[in-house]
């Protein structure tokens, strides 16, 4: 995992390339504000019903500043 690489897509909010880049495990991430977390969990939403290959976790560590932990686990149904 290139932590660079995934705080650029995160900075660009980028959504969908930042959960790509990310293997499968747990991953502390840190968001600006709830509006970028919950877009973040819409699209891992979309790409979990669209492509049923992995599924995201979310779980708010600490609220200020706003640090998640999302899990990825890979799904036996791909």
């Amino acid at each position: 995992m290139d932590i660079k690489k995934i705080t650029e897509l995160i900075a660009a909010k980028r959504w969908t390339a930042m959960l790509a880049e990310l293997p499968e495990g747990e991953h502390t991430i840190c968001f600006e504000n709830m509006r970028d977390l919950n877009s973040c969990k819409a699209i891992a939403y979309s790409l979990i019903t669209k492509e049923k290959g992995r599924d995201y976790f979310f779980n708010v560590i600490e609220k200020n500043p706003l640090s998640v932990k999302i899990t990825v686990k890979g799904n036996a149904a791909s």
